[in-house]
């Protein structure tokens, strides 16, 4: 039955053909079209995740959000609201509701990866999910029901932990209803050959190489290692060697994966392991140890080991594996037990024990560890050797009231010189990143409370540029400017203050401004502190740093670094680092991630700055879903980095919705030129806006649906596949892919647009309204929001929203929108004299000025629009707007037709449906026209204004034309009772009474 089980769509992106992996790939297929809970275990690197989008890929929740959590790397007192979500108001901080993962999954699937990591009281949660399909915002008192799939993932053994007690059996039970085991790559030598290859092919593609071959000592060596990290080790090995490799054919240097020679020279570190660097191990493991035993083996949390240290968690988890320490002994529970059976716990391993536990580590980790326990943390010397060992020094600081303790670490590295080691040797792990670039480390404790409020200013360092690439001198500093300035807690000292302080210093305004300068400026202003930061290379990575520094003492507030794979990756990371940052400074959780960038799209350019421009016009477009204002910054980007082919696609989208499609083909036409040299999201968006511009609605379908199943969680994509729905009339599917664009992106307008948009078309005027007000709520308020809301009062008749909107836009933005809108709902009436004055109004103010969210022609055009609807077409001039001479020209109306259809415009709102209406009856297809008009007459809402009466009048028109007495009849019926009190003198009101009167 699974005979060609690999070549199934939704195995897409897994490499391999061997048995141990076809039995997987059998297992997740059966499992997939059910919605059991599925376990998948395995070591670390061995691909669980991609097993568990298999699943959900296979699964009939497959067009639904697939979420991945990391249980590990979520702080324990964020878990319950990272999972589950919180109310407003439920603890300092929470200034408005945030859904949870599981909130966000709902339709879908949730993917608990680590979940052997999730503290007792969170498994209790997670288990009555799996029972009832409920849980409890944090601070809610209300259950939140939800239709998810569980998968969940863990390297630990789950079976031990229950016989401990520190994992729930019953949780156990409902995980592993189908457990699927993921073999180590040592039991599938038969993939390694095909994984090599297609890393090879993918890393060579990064770096613009090409290799004709794999050699076949290479190929025997990769088969005959044990590879303890599995993938992930084998992935990196590949992309070091693609780096170093000069040919064009892939060989590795043997020595890397040799068992049989010394173990530093299994890759290339620098120094070598002596027994006074284990000693000095010996006394980080004795430290360690100590903390555990007094916050009884807790690492995480306030009191746990890692505040204790003044570490980060992830890194003393990574210390306390090297090192070989049982962090479970030191749990009350078992300390008694074993103190009563004689352990003595406070022994050291011997030196050589430590040695040989650390260099038994996978290679990826070998050299840092030999290095040094903890370098990352500890303190780099000011000079450093060429040609001597590395030492290290590891000290206690005197434990502060906050007793934490902080390590010091003088390194002096160097890589030895002569043969084949010293042509591979390369700066490896974070210690020696940290040593050459004098980075982030100094001796100074940091404090356990943040220390600044909102009164404070920063004063902001350029960034301690170790890489050598110049591009990023000022555009980390810019990208930083940017993030500091959509937080309303921390400010920064403007730039031009800043050198006006270094010229009344004695200094020159274009100094650079180091640390200690930034320090002087903030001591001469009276401010209270500097933020600093910094880039290091590590390899093809980067890693990124900041830190607040209290200029007036010298102490550190804080400090926080991240890493980026590559270039196109730092500004995403100091993004993460700047958003760490500010929650550690004080500000809370909650207004970060409301002001932070509400979506980063994957974009390929080489210019940060280019990039900065980017996410700015996106920022503007996805939460203001303000167009216009947004088009500088992507062309902004493009004048930067002429190769920039995202960017000039969404520009032809941006130049379209303004009229100028001359702009519009030339931007598509640059994005289509590069497309090849992209990603394939980049790709198959640009093929997306092609089809959008040349109204194949097919094709813009199609795309649009390929994008979602390959970035099911992208809301734009979700967005866009929705409006392609609702334009070929697919209403329900239209509401499916709105609504899994709001539960993926609920910080960007857009997704409130798409759902109220459907909903409109729908008639369902209420829930249109209820989730425009949700997107205020959540921070996106703004004329987008208003205009919609005013616009939808109408069609409801709700005539206090009405008054409301419309004095929002008095007293916030303009107010020719409220006269146009009341303008359209009078013509909608058949209040004709009334609404002739309101459109004289309203365009005589937009004439003046626009408002930005409707054009000015459009105001000019409304009047005029509206008369030629009603039969008044008497004053007809070549002048008008093509749509009103087709309205009131049957000849004029089959060419405006043909146009629309040489277009690809099958439009079924607004007077453009009408005037290809006319055309139809003009030409004898009734039927055509029926079918559109029936749409609109159903679209009510959508059609709100003169064309829905206009639309009633021709339908049954059409009707006559089809013989249908009885349905002509009807519909003329249904006017006059709208039309109840419409003025009589309409021409076309007065048309249908002679009609309707000679049916009878």
């Amino acid at each position: 039955m699974f005979e060609d089980v690999n070549n199934l769509p939704m195995f897409e992106g897994i490499v391999g053909c061997s048995d141990p992996l076809r039995c997987v790939l059998e297992r997740a297929a059966k499992v997939a079209a059910t919605d059991s809970t599925v376990l998948i275990l395995g070591e670390t690197g061995t691909g669980k995740e991609m097993i568990a989008q298999a699943i959900h890929k296979g699964s009939r929740r497959s067009s639904r959000p697939f979420i991945a959590v990391n249980c590990a790397a979520v702080p324990q007192t964020l878990v319950a609201s990272e999972l589950f979500g919180h109310e407003k108001g439920s603890f300092t901080g929470a200034t408005q509701r945030r859904l949870g993962r599981f909130e966000l999954a709902n339709g879908g699937t949730i993917f608990l990866d680590e979940v052997g990591e999730l503290a007792a009281d969170i498994q209790s949660a997670v288990l009555r999910v799996l029972q009832e399909q409920q849980f409890e915002r944090v601070g809610g008192s209300q259950p939140v029901s939800v239709d998810v799939r569980i998968l969940s993932a863990t390297n630990r053994d789950l079976r031990s932990a229950v016989d401990a007690g520190s994992f729930r059996r019953d949780l156990f039970y409902r995980l592993e209803v189908f457990p699927i085991q993921m073999p180590p790559l040592r039991e599938r030598a038969d993939d390694i050959p095909l994984l090599a290859q297609y890393f090879v092919d993918r890393c060579a593609n990064k770096v613009g190489k090409r290799f004709r071959v794999i050699d076949e000592k290479t190929l025997a060596l990769l088969r005959g290692h044990k590879w303890p990290g599995n993938i992930r080790e084998l992935q990196n090995l590949v992309e070091r060697t693609v780096v170093l490799c000069d040919n064009d054919t892939f060989s590795i240097d043997e020595t890397w994966l040799k068992v049989d020679v010394p173990p530093e020279m299994r890759r290339p570190i620098v120094g070598r392991f002596d027994e006074s660097q284990a000693r000095q191990m010996m006394e980080a493991r004795k430290m360690i140890e100590a903390a555990l035993a007094e916050t009884g083996g807790r690492i995480s949390g306030p009191s746990g080991a890692a505040a204790l240290l003044g570490i980060p968690r992830q890194t003393l988890q990574s210390k306390i594996a090297s090192l070989g320490i049982d962090k479970y002994k030191f749990r009350p529970d078992n300390l008694s037990a074993k103190t009563a059976g004689g352990s003595n716990h406070d022994l050291p391993l011997e030196p050589e024990k430590i040695a040989g536990t650390t260099l038994e580590k996978e290679p990826e980790s070998r050299g840092q560890a030999a290095a040094g326990m903890l370098t990352d943390l500890k303190q780099p010397s000011q000079q450093l050797g060429t040609d001597e060992d590395a030492t290290i020094v590891a000290e206690a600081a005197e434990p502060t009231r906050s007793r934490r303790w902080v390590f010091a670490v003088l390194p002096v590295l160097a890589a030895r010189s002569g043969g084949s080691r010293a042509k591979h040797a390369i700066t490896a792990g974070v210690l020696v990143v940290i040593a050459a670039a004098g980075v982030f480390f100094w001796r100074h404790p940091v404090p356990t409370a943040p220390r600044l409020t909102d009164r404070d200013t920063l004063v902001v360092a350029d960034f301690d540029n170790e890489t050598g690439d110049p591009v990023f001198d000022a555009a980390l500093k810019q990208a930083l400017a940017f993030q500091l300035q959509q937080s309303p807690f921390l400010k920064a000292m403007d730039e031009q203050e800043i050198r006006s302080t270094l010229a009344r210093s004695g200094r020159s305004p274009e100094a650079r401004v180091t640390g200690q300068v930034a320090r002087d400026v903030c001591i001469r202003e009276g401010e209270k502190a500097t933020l600093e930061g910094s880039i290091a290379p590590i390899g093809s990575h980067y890693l990124i740093g900041l830190q607040a520094v209290n200029c007036q003492t010298g102490e550190i507030f804080a400090r926080q670094q991240a890493e980026a794979s590559a270039k196109e990756d730092v500004v995403a990371a100091l993004n993460r680092a700047s958003d760490a940052m500010r929650r550690a400074l004080g500000e809370s959780l909650n207004t970060v991630q409301n002001s932070g960038p509400a979506y980063n799209q994957p974009v390929t350019t080489t210019s940060l700055e280019a990039l900065q421009a980017f996410n700015m016009g996106a920022d503007i477009w996805l939460k203001r879903m303000d167009k216009p204002a947004a088009i500088p910054y992507f062309r902004r980007a493009t004048e930067i980095d002429p190769n920039f082919a995202q960017a000039f696609a969404i520009l032809a989208i941006g130049y379209s919705h303004i009229g100028d499609k001359a702009a519009a083909a030339d931007a598509i036409g640059k994005a289509t030129a590069l497309k090849d040299h992209v990603t394939e999201y980049e790709r198959l968006f640009i093929e997306f806006v092609s089809a959008y511009l040349a109204h194949d609605l097919q094709k813009r379908m199609g795309v649009a649906a390929l994008l979602v199943r390959k970035f099911p969680r992208d809301p734009v994509l979700h967005n866009n596949l929705a409006e392609a729905y609702i334009d070929a009339g697919e209403l329900e599917k239209a509401l499916g892919e709105a609504e899994a664009g709001l539960q993926n992106g609920p910080r960007i307008l857009q997704s409130y647009y798409a759902v109220a948009k459907v909903l409109m078309d729908l008639n369902r005027l209420p829930e249109a309204s209820a989730v425009l007000k949700k997107a205020i709520d959540n921070g996106l308020d703004g004329p987008g929001v208003h205009e919609r809301l005013l616009y939808i009062s109408f069609p409801e008749g709700d005539r206090q929203a009405q008054a409301r909107e419309v004095e929002w836009f008095e007293n916030n933005h303009s107010r020719e929108l409220g006269l146009l809108y009341q303008a359209n709902d009078a013509a909608a009436l058949g209040h004709a004299k009334s609404a002739r004055a309101l459109f004289h109004e309203a365009a005589d103010l937009a004439s003046r000025h626009t408002d930005g969210i409707v054009f000015r022609q459009q105001y000019l055009n409304a009047g005029p629009t509206a008369e030629a609807l009603w039969g008044n077409c008497s004053h007809r001039s070549s002048r008008q707007a093509p749509v009103v001479i087709a309205l009131c020209d049957p000849v004029a109306a089959k060419k405006f037709g043909l146009e629309q259809d040489e277009n690809g415009q099958t439009a079924v709102e607004g007077p453009e449906a009408v005037a290809r209406c006319v055309a139809l009856l003009a030409d004898g297809r009734p039927q055509g026209a029926a079918k559109i008009l029936s749409i609109m007459i159903e679209r009510k809402a959508a059609n709100w204004g003169p064309v829905y009466p206009a639309a009633q009048v021709l339908l049954a028109r059409a009707d006559q034309q089809m013989g249908d007495t009885a349905g002509a009849r009807r519909t003329y019926e249904q006017l006059f009772a709208f039309w109840k009190d419409a003025d009589p003198d309409i021409p076309i009101l007065r048309q249908a009474r002679a009609e309707y009167a000679r049916l009878k």
